[in-house]
């Protein structure tokens, strides 16, 4: 008798599936980012208005607020490692949540989301030009979600026993040791609110987002929306990034070349 999930999907059926996800060929570049982090921390972030995106996305048809985000992370780090003369050849890799969720079932609440590793086009000197193929590669990751059902791809811990999920862990780890890593930054956008909110009378006037950095990922990106702006920020291994500053530039630089590019157009 075949397992079913609660959509009534077979398990044989589920890992047919999961076969078909195409896999990038290739490892991930190595970065000063990808190794064991220490014990010290740094962080900052860079505002920006919401509407500011707004020329962009017509600039660049199809594409994303996300999208918009992917870009700038990607140049500043592009950047960061060229002043540093460690840029790598092939395009850095950013692993950024996607929804999974259908349109029709966009009013239910939870989360249904993969992690989808998203080349940022680093090897891209044009801020639109590194935005379009960011888009095409959004663009094909969200259709193939779209394609299954998401709990095919989120139930998958059903039809996994403990002792496979444990040599999962040690196996990830160990690609670590080995040097292989699974991408060289996440990028993480959560949707803030969009009225002020207050405490004891107090207004919230910054929502600054943090995010946890972990072996392998030494570099992180966190971004928050509040009422009608949007904060960009990171998060680092201090002895992985000892020049925050230099950094700060570095994506508040991008950022300005992506929306000079616009004004040019």
């Amino acid at each position: 008798m075949t397992r079913r999930d609660r959509s009534g999907l077979g398990q044989g059926t589920l890992l047919r599936g999961l076969r078909s996800v195409p896999m990038r060929p290739g490892g991930i570049a190595k970065t000063r980012f990808g190794g064991m982090v220490g014990s010290h921390r740094v962080h900052d972030s860079i505002e920006t208005e919401l509407s500011d995106f707004r020329a962009v996305r017509r600039a660049v048809p199809g594409s994303t607020v996300n999208d918009c985000i992917v870009a700038i992370v990607g140049a500043a780090m592009r950047d960061y490692l060229t002043r540093h003369d460690e840029l790598p050849e092939g395009s850095l890799v950013a692993g950024v949540p996607i929804s999974i969720r259908p349109e029709a079932q966009s009013d239910h609440g939870g989360n249904a989301v993969v992690m989808a590793n998203v080349p940022m086009a680093t090897e891209l000197d044009d801020p639109l030009e590194q935005l379009r193929a960011i888009t095409e590669v959004t663009k094909a990751k969200k259709e193939f979600t779209h394609a299954m059902p998401a709990n095919a791809l989120t139930d998958l811990s059903e039809y996994m026993p403990g002792t496979l999920l444990t040599a999962a862990s040690r196996l990830s780890a160990q690609r670590l040791i080995n040097g292989s890593l699974i991408c060289n930054t996440v990028i993480t956008n959560l949707p803030g609110p969009q009225q002020p909110v207050y405490l004891a009378g107090a207004r919230l006037a910054v929502f600054d987002p943090f995010a946890p950095v972990n072996d392998g990922l030494g570099l992180l990106h966190a971004i928050v929306s509040y009422t009608g702006t949007m904060r960009i920020g990171f998060t680092a291994d201090r002895d992985m990034l000892p020049d925050p500053d230099v950094y700060l530039e570095c994506l508040t630089d991008a950022r300005s070349r992506l929306l000079g590019a616009v004004d040019a157009t």
